[in-house]
């Protein structure tokens, strides 16, 4: 389902599934010391970026043409009705904004919009503030691995 939905609030545009491979290439090598190790340390940038941009539904945030928020998911176990957020990125600058919980929220409403009955993902256990928006915007833990939590959301609460 490729679909495009635009929404403008101050000066920032919300759209999804837009993002080519440049702008996600470039959004995650200004946003990969803010994950936990670096992003570039456990993935290759320039592959992520393009199976992010070719293959994930994303959710974006965008000020002029630059993508400032982004978050990826699959929404492709059709067995289990059950989608996934890969990736939750907010440039530095942007952080403390609404623009993370705004995309969630699209997110959840997208998969909603599909018959999806939960969406899952993971998030290192010292992330403080993603643990914190993840359990406002209604995600539960369900499983410890490792270094990550795995938390899950039902699509039909409000």
């Amino acid at each position: 389902m490729q679909c495009c939905l635009i929404m403008n609030c101050s000066s920032w545009t919300f759209k999804t599934k837009t993002a080519a491979f440049q702008p996600v290439r470039e959004h995650f090598r200004e946003c990969s010391n803010i994950f936990n190790p670096p992003l570039h340390t456990y993935v290759d940038i320039e592959a992520y970026s393009h199976k992010i941009a070719d293959n994930a539904i994303t959710f974006e945030a965008w000020e002029n043409n630059i993508l400032i928020g982004l978050i990826a998911a699959y929404f492709n176990d059709l067995k289990n009705k059950a989608g996934f957020i890969t990736n939750v990125s907010v440039l530095p600058e942007y952080q403390g904004k609404g623009i993370a919980k705004k995309l969630l929220v699209s997110t959840l409403e997208y998969g909603k919009l599909l018959g999806f009955g939960k969406i899952r993902l993971e998030v290192n256990w010292d992330n403080t503030s993603a643990l914190n928006l993840y359990l406002r915007t209604g995600f539960s833990l369900i499983e410890k691995k490792e270094t990550k939590l795995i938390m899950e959301r039902a699509l039909d609460n409000e």
